[in-house]
């Protein structure tokens, strides 16, 4: 793989997050990217695989079974998903 200077995938990274967040990133989007930064796809996937298992790492629930969940998070599952039963139900 060729080596990029740190600032340029620093910012294509930062670019590949914000469509990760983006809920309607549309399709294409990633081959786009790496065709504006003349980047190869294969490095614009990779580096969304490393970002992609970055967030999950840092997310307690993503990507672990819930018997390893802490008690903190168990509860704000519940939370989260109580609460929205009662709106879902008005």
């Amino acid at each position: 793989m060729i080596p990029y200077p740190k600032d340029q995938k620093e910012a294509v990274v930062r670019k590949i997050r914000t469509l990760l967040s983006g809920p309607n990133t549309p399709r294409g989007a990633f081959s786009q990217l790496a065709k504006e930064e003349q980047i190869p796809k294969a490095t614009i996937y990779l580096w969304k695989k490393e970002v992609e298992a970055d967030l999950i790492s840092k997310d307690p629930v993503k990507g672990t079974p819930t018997h390893t969940w802490s008690s903190e998070a168990k509860f704000q599952v519940r939370t989260c998903y109580s609460s929205n039963e009662r709106v879902a139900t008005r």
